[in-house]
């Protein structure tokens, strides 16, 4: 049988979803973490209803999960979907006011962020020449070629983020005038600019080679099989470029 604090949890992510626009991750995120805390309540016997819920138990519940070895930023994260969930509890009347109020997360250092040189984008780009190898589909392999090379370079040029980039449908990409039209976090829709060798890169891939891997929807850069790539088979890809 369904708990009331499972029924509060999917209004508060079809609320997300329609209200916010939030991403399917960010969505994805919030169920992980209540389905946590619905966890970690059932473990201590305590009741699996918003009204219930106290303070008290959203601080043991952060406590055991830094006690488990978790992550500053994990648990700084969690904290803020129990603020968000509970503040929605009250706004539509479930409870009378949030107990993640006062809840206190903890603090995350903070620290530069991580780049490449100017060097060493030169050799990234470089080691788009040659390519990577391919073996098990070696037909394939000059239009993968393409294809990691249109990536690397719009990645490059636009600044957009890996989920963007693979999320990138045929009708966002204007070769033309040279941008592509993303949405990102919140829904909040930009349009990112590229170069000229970008442009020549993404035409290329897309006139000549995309259509060799027979794809099967409308996004701009599909695997071997044609469909939709993944951040992570993205992710991969551009390990083994930095090793080459």
């Amino acid at each position: 049988m369904e708990s009331e604090l499972r029924r509060a949890t999917e209004a508060f992510l079809q609320a997300k979803r329609l209200d916010r626009g939030a991403s399917p991750l960010t969505l994805e995120a919030y169920e992980r973490d209540m389905r946590a805390l619905e966890t970690w309540l059932v473990n201590e016997a305590a009741p699996l209803t918003p009204s219930a819920v106290q303070t008290e138990h959203l601080e043991n519940f952060l406590a055991s999960l830094s006690r488990a070895g978790g992550k500053a930023t994990s648990v700084a994260r969690k904290a803020s979907t129990l603020r968000q969930f509970f503040k929605f509890c009250a706004l539509e009347g479930v409870i009378e006011e949030s107990p993640a109020l006062r809840l206190v997360a903890p603090k995350i250092p903070s620290r530069l962020p991580k780049y490449l040189n100017h060097s060493e984008i030169e050799k990234l780009l470089a080691a788009l020449g040659p390519g990577l190898p391919y073996p098990s589909v070696q037909d394939l392999a000059p239009h993968l070629h393409a294809r990691d090379r249109a990536m690397v370079l719009m990645l490059y040029a636009t600044g957009l983020r890996v989920s963007e980039l693979v999320g990138l449908r045929t009708y966002q990409v204007d070769l033309m005038l040279s941008y592509v039209r993303v949405r990102g976090k919140g829904g909040k829709e930009r349009i990112a600019p590229f170069v000229e060798v970008a442009r020549e890169a993404a035409t290329l891939w897309l006139e000549q080679h995309r259509p060799a891997l027979k794809t099967s929807d409308d996004h701009f850069f599909v695997g071997m099989r044609g469909e939709g790539l993944t951040r992570q088979a993205f992710w991969k890809t551009l390990q083994s470029l930095a090793r080459a």
